[in-house]
């Protein structure tokens, strides 16, 4: 991933026209490129009287990006001297300013002196400045809080010098411009050594404490390799500083370009061609550049090409490029300025987002979940996306343990997966609230993973009819009732499961009976808050058939024998587990009045 973040830091500087060896400043200044604009320039004048430096005033001008390499504004920290005598001035009140004049400016005179005395002794003109700031720094205090409070603008404050009736601002300074390159590297040369760089092998100084995404930790004693001490933790992770820049570059470009939603939760799609060449990473960014400008970044995509659940889906661009790039998903939440890594998926091709998509596809296209009614308003297709999965996890780790492994095709226990989804349905029957399209949205979600060929196999046939005893042939229920089973064979997969599911479809049609004619549903009592073992659901088919000879309105006798015919030839200790039972069970209660794509019941006789 290291080396994807580098290349395309390198591409963001090739668009920009900058290479870090001949534009290392502008490079270094890129950062104030992106801030926008600060609005006013307070400066400090001062004037070259032959023999020193003397202070003039304080004056005013307008913010110009274009003198962004003259300013040299670059920040250093939160608190203390930036890297020039320069800051953004923070608030507008008198002890703002003096703050912002003593913390950052008054400080970086301070360090001059303290640790940076070398530049000191050795730069005329640094020592020029450096009395002449000291002289006065009273007055230009003063002087900074008197401007200020005459305009309403903020702004940032910088050193201006006059040589001559010419106006120098840092930036024409040598001193200053060599200055700011040395001590660019000084915010990580606590742990740097000599050393080939982990991505270039050049041999040069290399640092430790340089990477622009936290994957490991140097106050963590486990993380260091070299022992205890921090300073040779450059081992584990050494960098140049030119590949230090560009992969800085990469993890800007990446922050501002390559973020994303999946399921509601941020990633970063980080693409790398397999073939490094130019060209080739050219044409994936091209995908990005024209996803983000549609509609400026809020892209309408159809439900069907979502596979994210969120509508700035760029996997369904993703899907048809061809195998030449591998694409790394890094997802991620920030917690008190903590970048914190919940998952990265590595080496995922555009043709295993095609096998996602083609799943989803399959898995949608039944004609059951055509146009439910979600509520009063809304009646639309059920459709798979991660989203929908994600609804089944109670936590964001085993959500994301099932992405990495439905991306990486690795098996998964349905039990697991019938577990989190009848914790679910169970709640909402006991609270006895509508649950039609969530038990189909669970469903649809089960069919995904056994398209996608990533459920593990929990058990065959036991026992399916064959031609020559094909019993419920006789009739036309017997006939829509078999091909609703051979359409969802994937995962209605055996005898047993057909007569728990044709079970869960009689006690609805009970349900509804007794609904219409007392207002109430008593019969539910006897579904045990969904936790039936398999004795318990045996049990309910004669219970269903005498409650509904009690109304008078057993409508269904021929569907009971279907489903008597299907317990015959199960048997008995079916081996599933309570959470499978009742998952099939409570599925049939909400399919009960499920029709085909002639509109005619399933279950229900014409």
């Amino acid at each position: 991933m290291i080396e994807a973040l580098r290349d395309i830091g390198v591409y963001s500087f090739q668009q920009k026209g900058i290479n870090t060896t001949d534009n290392l400043l502008e490079v270094l200044l890129n950062e104030v490129n992106k801030g926008g604009n600060y609005g006013k320039v307070y400066a400090i004048n001062f004037e070259d009287t032959g023999t020193g430096l003397r202070y003039r005033d304080v004056s005013i001008e307008d913010w110009d990006k274009k003198k962004t390499l003259k300013y040299l504004y670059r920040e250093k920290a939160s608190q203390g001297a930036h890297y020039t005598p320069t800051a953004r001035i923070a608030g507008s009140a008198e002890d703002d300013v003096r703050k912002t004049f003593d913390n950052r400016l008054g400080k970086w005179f301070d360090r001059l002196k303290r640790e940076h005395s070398t530049w000191l002794n050795n730069s005329t003109f640094f020592k020029k400045l450096y009395e002449a700031f000291n002289n006065d720094k009273d007055s230009i205090k003063n002087d900074l809080v008197n401007l200020r409070m005459q305009y309403e603008d903020g702004g940032f404050v910088t050193l201006i010098f006059y040589q001559g009736g010419e106006k120098k601002y840092l930036g024409d300074i040598d001193d200053f411009v060599e200055y700011l390159q040395e001590f660019s590297r000084d915010k990580y040369s606590e742990v740097a050594s000599e050393g080939n760089c982990c991505l270039c092998n050049a041999k040069t100084t290399v640092f430790g404490d340089a990477s622009p995404i936290t994957f490991y930790s140097l106050d963590k004693p486990g993380y260091i390799a070299g022992g205890m001490k921090k300073e040779k933790g450059y081992k584990n992770f050494p960098l140049c500083f030119e590949c230090l820049l560009q992969l800085n570059e990469g993890a800007a470009y990446m922050r501002e370009l390559l973020e994303f939603r999946f399921a509601g939760m941020r990633y970063y799609l980080i693409p790398e061609v397999i073939y490094k060449q130019d060209e080739l990473l050219d044409k994936i960014m091209d995908i990005y550049y024209s996803f983000r400008q549609e509609g400026e970044g809020k892209v309408s995509l159809s439900q069907a090409d979502r596979i994210a659940a969120d509508e700035e889906d760029i996997l369904g661009y993703l899907k048809d490029v061809e195998d030449i790039v591998s694409l790394k998903f890094l997802f991620f939440q920030e917690q008190s300025k903590k970048f914190i890594i919940l998952l990265l998926m590595e080496d995922i091709l555009p043709s295993r987002i095609r096998t996602l998509f083609a799943a989803k596809q399959r898995a949608e296209d039944h004609f059951i979940f055509k146009d439910q009614k979600f509520s009063a308003k809304l009646i639309q297709d059920v459709r798979f996306n991660y989203g929908v999965l994600r609804k089944l996890f109670p936590t964001v780790k085993g959500f994301l343990e099932i992405v990495n492994k439905t991306f990486k095709d690795e098996k998964i226990d349905k039990q697991f997966i019938l577990e989190l989804i009848m914790d679910r349905l169970r709640a909402i029957f006991n609270d006895n609230r509508y649950m039609k399209i969530e038990v189909m949205q669970t469903f649809i979600c089960l069919l995904f993973l056994s398209e996608l060929g990533v459920l593990k196999n929990t058990g065959g046939d036991l026992g399916l009819m064959n031609k020559e005893n094909e019993v419920m042939a006789a009739e036309d229920l017997d006939l829509r009732v078999k091909r609703f089973f051979e359409e969802f064979s994937s995962t209605i997969d055996n005898d047993a499961k057909k007569a728990v599911f044709l079970t869960g479809v009689l006690a609805q049609h009970l349900l509804s009976i007794q609904n219409a004619d007392r207002g109430a549903t008593p019969f539910r009592s006897q579904l045990k808050g969904l936790k039936m073992k398999e004795t318990d659901v045996r049990a309910l088919l004669p219970k269903i058939q005498q409650k509904l000879e009690e109304y008078d309105s057993n409508y269904y006798t021929r569907l009971e024998k279907i489903t008597s015919i299907y317990y015959l030839q199960a048997g008995n200790n079916w081996g599933m587990s309570i959470d499978e039972i009742n998952f099939y069970f409570v599925l049939g209660m909400n399919l009960n009045d499920a029709k085909n794509k002639d509109g005619v019941p399933y279950f229900k006789a014409k």
